[in-house]
């Protein structure tokens, strides 16, 4: 009787985990980006609904996200999981607001509380 494995079947199932490796890695890396812009765009519409609340109270919009803490607990915390980059925001005076996301591959933006992706 013979004891242990031979070098072919050693060869083998290294080659089998080498190639359900190659095949895991891309699906991981997908997921994970995947879910980065989908936490990026529950952040945006956290923001959006902030901005709205913000602006029933004082009947005018905001620029600085730090403003959105009093409606907000931890509002100026929030920044695009992507590359913790903060988010942009634009309220003219009289006119709509819009909070956009500043990291290299945009995931969207909020735009008077309508979200384009």
């Amino acid at each position: 009787m013979r004891k242990g494995f031979t070098l072919v079947e050693l060869m083998v199932v290294v080659v089998i985990i080498g190639i359900l490796t190659s095949i895991a890695i891309p699906k991981f890396t997908n997921v994970t980006d995947r879910a980065t812009e989908v936490s990026c765009k529950c952040n945006l519409r956290v923001l959006a609904t902030a901005e709205s609340i913000y602006y029933g109270l004082n009947e005018s919009y905001t620029l600085d996200i730090m403003d959105l803490n009093s409606v907000q607990e931890n509002a100026s915390a929030m920044a695009c999981p992507g590359d913790r980059s903060a988010y942009g925001f634009a309220a003219p005076p009289g006119g709509d607001y819009s909070i956009t996301c500043q990291y290299a591959v945009s995931h969207g933006s909020v735009e008077d509380g309508i979200s384009s992706w």
